[in-house]
């Protein structure tokens, strides 16, 4: 299975209503085990839906709840926005 990525459109709405600010707030990136019984994309809507699954990655070197990502630096490059982090390392 190939990795697919999307943006919550719940995540889009509470942008645009304030609910997040991502360059203050806590933003976690967690690893989700390929082939298991979640199906997760836009229409994802809470952490706890992959935890609730148990499909979140677990072992050696990985803790569950992800790595917190710092340094947010958001700027804009013509019309797009821009969210970049420091890199953060899964060993």
């Amino acid at each position: 299975m190939g990795v697919t990525t999307a943006m919550c459109t719940s995540f889009k709405s509470e942008l645009l209503g304030g609910t997040h600010d991502l360059d203050t707030n806590t933003i976690k990136l967690a690893l989700i085990k390929s082939g298991e019984s979640g199906t997760y994309g836009a229409a994802t809507t809470n952490y706890s839906d992959v935890t609730g699954n148990s499909d979140e990655a677990s072992g050696t070197n990985y803790s569950t709840g992800g790595n917190t990502l710092g340094s947010a630096t958001i700027s804009t490059s013509g019309t797009t926005a821009i969210l970049d982090f420091a890199d953060t390392t899964f060993s």
